[in-house]
């Protein structure tokens, strides 16, 4: 297959370039299509084969990957001032050469887990009816050096540990270099975006030139139908109501997305790579274990918290149960490998504490999200089911007609995706589930913190605060209101508190662990506690589901709706007294779950989901 971009003489002329020789004759070269439908959305991947004699000796074989541009000239006015081409080859000419240099002078063993680069070249004048011959990337073909893609099934059900971990190792190498090379070349990391605008810009989101204003802002009203088309599709409609309510209160998600991932919100930045899912990385493997990773498609780098990288990585490519179960030690593991690539360049490890990572992945946790449910119903449909820019070829955005047709096809696309990939609906479910305990921790954690309940015996207002802070970080606790103690199992105050008081998921295997390890300074066996699990524990898991259900949409409520004991004051042997008070009370609950949604998911989705998981709802 021919090209009218790579053709014959220009592969000629790069083999003279990369080879540094003219002496150089061509003897086959074929250019085949490099990606499947819905795996690529900004340009034209092609894989390039070439066989040629060098210096008049034996023939070689090269195998390469190039990126070009589509010859689009509509995605051409939208993606030329992304600068998404111009950042690419910068990267690979520029930036990946001073990091190189960087490391051998620091006498670093940190290898950047980057795919090398054969030819990389940027047209700055380029009209837009000769838009595909504007860029070109060369990168070697990695896969005839061992490495490959997740297969389909991994990437629906999404990365395991071990890949998790490997992709997490490479983030940290280079934000920490990028981070020490930077501070070296200007002193100060303050204005960063301004002394190297290229790769420190976000184009893209947060800081957009001029014009491509009013295309983003048509694109994000295009996401709000598609985004709700979605939603709707689930039999819960908890996920769409949640979505309409976010709206009410911050305006479009998409903007709101772009805008909070800005690093004016953060304190601490690195260089991100921006784009880190699974479509951007291929992996070596030794049998069934990964041995190596790279990171491909560097046309998105930004100046941001480095924990834009891991909910970006973590909502779209990691398996829903392994952020669950293992968020803390993922988070821990990156912030490991950060700290020990610092100090191999000579940076100070301290510099960024864990709890700060903590804090800014849970506050990007809304654009891991949002980036998951855009990106995921694409890339994880079937190839006959797929919707890719190729769709949206000649398309112009101006025409409304057009772009309601276009719409059509992508939401008929995400239909139709979810109806045939029940994996799809669970990881944009989970997503959503996350996305809403983090908002509830970021509430309990805010500056508003005193308006919030605190930790104690039975679940009461109290007006002061009773717990103590360093920063985010509760040092010390005070237990109230023991006008209730009784003598029973300790099981009974662990699920009262887990059910009342801890956000819905992954505390319970911890509480009952550090519950463990304390009594076993008394007890020396730790029966005690398989007790606890196996027989007492869950017996009260109905029992705590109902109570939820009227401390939270009580307790919860907004001040005009809530309900209290000065309700109550009357006679409760007059039968009509006590159904006025009971149609206050409900009518108090109902307007809460209304207007409190985290009420309902701690109720709806956990403490019940947890009861019947415990068998109490079983015939």
């Amino acid at each position: 297959m021919s090209h009218p971009v790579i053709t014959p003489e220009k592969i000629t002329k790069i083999l003279q370039d990369y080879e540094k020789t003219d002496d150089v004759k061509l003897i086959k070269s074929e250019v085949v299509p490099g990606s499947d439908k819905g795996e690529n959305y900004s340009s034209v991947v092609l894989a390039c084969h070439v066989e040629a004699e060098i210096n008049g000796g034996q023939s070689k074989s090269y195998h390469w990957i190039a990126k070009i541009p589509s010859d689009d000239p509509w995605k051409f006015k939208w993606v030329r001032p992304c600068r998404m081409e111009e950042k690419e080859v910068a990267f690979y000419n520029d930036l990946v050469p001073r990091l190189k240099s960087y490391l051998n002078q620091k006498g670093s063993g940190i290898e950047l887990q980057l795919c090398p680069k054969i030819f990389a070249e940027f047209k700055e004048d380029t009209k837009p009816e000769e838009c595909q011959y504007g860029s070109m990337v060369l990168l070697e073909h990695l896969r005839y050096n061992g490495f490959t893609e997740q297969s389909n099934s991994n990437r629906k059900a999404g990365f395991d540990m071990a890949h998790t971990k490997l992709v997490l190792e490479a983030l940290a190498d280079f934000h920490a270099v990028t981070y020490g090379y930077l501070k070296q070349k200007h002193g100060s990391l303050n204005d960063m975006v301004d002394k190297e605008p290229l790769f420190a810009r976000d184009f893209i989101g947060a800081d957009p030139p001029v014009e491509l204003e009013a295309f983003k802002e048509q694109f994000a009203e295009q996401g709000i139908q598609s985004h709700l088309t979605l939603l709707s599709s689930f039999k819960d409609d908890k996920y769409e109501k949640l979505f309409k309510l976010f709206m009410e209160k911050n305006g479009n998600p998409t903007t709101y997305c772009e805008k909070l991932g800005s690093y004016k919100n953060f304190e601490f930045h690195v260089l991100c790579h921006g784009d880190p899912w699974f479509n951007n990385m291929l992996f070596r493997h030794e049998g069934d274990s990964p041995t190596g990773v790279c990171l491909l498609d560097n046309a998105c780098t930004r100046w941001t918290t480095p924990a834009f990288d891991l909910a970006y990585l973590l909502f779209t490519s990691a398996a829903p149960e392994l952020r669950q179960d293992h968020l803390q030690g993922l988070l821990e593991h990156y912030h490991q490998r950060f700290r020990q690539s610092l100090a191999e360049v000579g940076e100070n490890p301290n510099v960024y504490s864990l709890e700060s990572l903590k804090s800014d992945y849970t506050r990007c946790t809304y654009i891991g999200l949002l980036t998951a449910i855009t990106m995921l119903p694409w890339t994880l449909a079937k190839k006959e089911d797929a919707f890719s820019f190729d769709d949206m070829k000649d398309f112009d955005q101006a025409d409304e007609k057009r772009r309601n047709e276009m719409m059509e096809k992508v939401q008929a696309s995400m239909q139709r995706t979810l109806a045939k990939e029940p994996m799809v609906a669970h990881r944009i479910t989970t997503a959503f589930d996350e996305a809403i305990e983090a908002v509830y921790h970021l509430r309990s954690t805010s500056s508003q913190r005193g308006k919030f309940k605190d930790i104690q015996m039975e679940v009461k207002t109290s007006k002061e605060p009773c717990a103590t802070y360093e920063g985010d970080s509760p040092t010390g606790v005070c237990l109230l209101d023991n006008a209730c103690t009784r003598w029973t199992t300790p099981a009974f105050d662990l699920v009262y508190f887990l059910f009342t008081s801890a956000a819905p998921k992954g505390f319970l295997s911890i509480i009952i662990r550090g519950f463990g390890n304390l009594w076993l300074k008394w007890e020396k066996t730790p029966t005690f506690i398989h007790w606890i699990l196996e027989e007492r524990l869950h017996a009260l898991h109905l029992y705590r589901s109902s109570y939820c259900h009227n401390d939270f949409t009580l307790d919860f409520g907004q001040e005009e709706d809530a309900f209290s004991f000065d309700d109550m004051k009357g006679d409760k042997a007059d039968e009509k007294y006590l159904k006025e008070m009971m149609e206050k009370a409900h009518a108090s609950m109902q307007r809460t779950l209304a207007k409190e949604p985290m009420v309902a998911h701690r109720i709806t989705t956990t403490a019940f989901d947890e009861a019947i998981e415990a068998g109490y709802f079983k015939d």
